[in-house]
């Protein structure tokens, strides 16, 4: 479990050293927004390899660092001394930055938790449900940038295609009629 949150942890730092690189980027790593997706697959591996959710939380939390690591931190530590859930998660859900983070978290660990049951299959569904948002976001943007490149190659293909191409036929035309 350790092994396999070092490495998560090597390529969260990995992926944030890179978006530091980026040129206009003035933030360092508060500025990058944690992908939800990337959260919970780190705390599947994690509970995988045998951790508690409490330790899930810790060893993501430590790995991936921040404001949003050290809140995932505090909700663990709030749960390794026996207070309630929805106490545990107060302060974290109510963060303005990362309030709809830790909800999400909340939401999916919840049921796990509650029943003690394998939070696994929620987890899973979670990043699926992320995912098949995601990628409507990006389909829907794509088309309407399909639409927005369609208007300006129109209006410059347009008036070219007549030139070239209607002008010259409606002149050979009108020369054959007359010629």
């Amino acid at each position: 479990m350790a092994a396999s949150a070092a490495l998560a942890g090597c390529a969260v730092r990995l992926w944030q050293w890179r978006d530091d690189r980026t040129p206009g980027d003035a933030g360092g790593d508060d500025a990058a927004e944690p992908s939800v997706s990337l959260i919970l697959e780190m705390l599947a591996v994690a509970i995988r390899q045998g951790a508690s959710i409490p330790r899930a939380l810790d060893a993501v939390g430590g790995a991936w660092g921040g404001p949003c690591g050290s809140l995932m931190i505090h909700v663990a530590d709030v749960l390794h001394r026996g207070s309630g859930w929805r106490s545990a998660w107060a302060v974290a859900c109510a963060d303005p930055r990362f309030g709809a983070l830790m909800t999400v978290l909340e939401d999916t660990l919840e049921p796990a938790w509650r029943h003690g049951s394998s939070p696994l299959p929620r987890i899973e569904a979670a990043v699926e449900q992320r995912d098949r948002d995601e990628r409507r976001i990006i389909e829907e943007a794509a088309a309407r940038m399909g639409v927005r490149m369609l208007v300006p190659m129109g209006l410059c293909f347009l008036p070219s295609f007549i030139v070239i191409g209607v002008v010259p036929a409606i002149a050979s035309f009108g020369a054959g009629l007359f010629g």
